[in-house]
């Protein structure tokens, strides 16, 4: 039996901390801050993670009760997303990490 959980858990943790910064680089770009602009830069930081945070509770709405995975999280989160470069930006952190959940469980049956 494998007891990799806290891995899985540590996977998919990271998955949305990477998101989040990635959503937090692309509001910089488009607002054009400098890196020195801190309070500019906190106001971006937060926003990014307000705007992560209202996609994740919109996409838990529509969770089934039991048995959720990870991929329907993820593809809620993908389903309620309407900016397409935020989706592209979690499509693709979403794909490391299932390749990282196979390397995973290829552990556990070795």
């Amino acid at each position: 039996m494998c007891t990799m959980w806290c891995s899985n858990l540590q996977v998919m943790t990271g998955a949305v901390y990477d998101i989040l910064s990635d959503i937090f680089e692309m509001y910089k770009k488009d607002k054009g801050t400098r890196p020195d602009d801190y309070w500019g830069n906190a106001q971006l930081l937060c926003a990014a993670g307000y705007h992560l945070y209202k996609n994740l509770i919109t996409a838990y709405k529509e969770l089934p009760e039991k048995n959720v995975r990870f991929h329907d999280v993820a593809t809620g989160m993908l389903k309620t997303e309407q900016d397409s470069r935020i989706q592209d930006i979690m499509r693709a952190r979403w794909a490391d990490t299932f390749q990282c959940f196979k390397v995973i469980r290829m552990r556990c049956i070795l």
